[in-house]
């Protein structure tokens, strides 16, 4: 039986571990792919450490591609979706779990829905709308969709936590002579602090890496956020391929995926923290 047991852990541990080698295979590729020369790509396996590490790839895209703005135009998209998302999640999870609100199961599911549903299943109502009111090819357009979009999603994660917050911090409030909007930011939103942050950062995650309503909204180069100039570094000629250079683009992936990195680096804790406070 011990024996057994033993077995099952170090096969549970090799499935693991190869689960996270096919995972990890493509962004260990990526990585070496931008540290190479064209010409140490094309005579080198593609999984190999490049010989001398050669920045010249990212320095180019930063250059050619105007980075910086890019840079610029997605903080502004993921900050503003993800306030966004977390505001109107917050209180739409306080009317459902704290609140009491009718309706708790049709709201759930309609939030459900909401963040269940294709993207583009929305492309043709916001396209005409932003062209109607005049705001089509500025940014708030797309963060104001994707963070209306990823509200339900907040709202749902929220109130999932909110289903556990200590009912006596509630009904002492009330015998203060608290009135729910007080009681709401006096003793909720205190507590749920690590959980609001962790949803802001899934949603910035998430609007960081959003490809389909800029492409859909922003036709000015200018304007377009990060992921559109991985896009164009996907369309440059290369020595392998008339339409793509794995060099450039892999260096353009590099820069993209950085901030999600270096999130998850250092908000991890916080992360499974905000997660787990519901479960005590």
């Amino acid at each position: 039986m011990k024996m057994w047991k033993i077995l099952k852990r170090v096969a549970v541990a090799i499935l693991l571990l190869a689960v996270t080698a096919v995972w990890l295979a493509p962004m260990w590729f990526t990585l070496v792919a931008s540290l190479k020369n064209a010409n140490e790509y094309a005579t080198t396996p593609a999984w190999q450490w490049p010989e001398w590490t050669y920045f010249g790839n990212l320095v180019d895209i930063v250059t050619h591609f105007d980075i910086g703005q890019k840079l610029l135009n997605s903080l502004i998209i993921a900050t503003g979706a993800a306030t966004i998302a977390v505001v109107m999640g917050f209180f739409i999870a306080y009317a459902i779990s704290i609140g009491q609100m009718k309706f708790r199961a049709a709201v759930i599911t309609i939030c459900i829905i909401t963040f269940a549903l294709p993207q583009e299943s929305m492309a043709y109502p916001v396209f005409t709308f932003s062209k109607i009111i005049g705001v089509y090819g500025t940014l708030p357009p797309v963060f104001v969709s994707l963070g209306i979009l990823g509200s339900a999603f907040a709202a749902y994660l929220l109130q999932a936590v909110m289903d556990h917050f200590p009912r006596e911090l509630v009904e002492a409030s009330n015998i203060d002579g608290s009135s729910k909007f007080q009681t709401m930011l006096r003793i909720v939103l205190p507590v749920m602090r690590p959980s609001i942050a962790t949803v802001f950062l899934l949603m910035f995650v998430n609007a960081w890496n959003e490809y389909w309503f800029p492409i859909l909204l922003l036709p000015e180069n200018q304007d377009q956020p990060l992921p559109m100039a991985i896009a164009e570094a996907f369309s440059e000629p290369s020595f392998t391929n008339p339409g793509v250079d794995p060099v450039f683009a892999s260096a353009a992936s590099i820069l993209a995926i950085l901030p999600s990195i270096i999130i998850y680096m250092n908000f991890q804790k916080a992360l499974v923290r905000g997660v787990t406070l519901g479960s005590n």
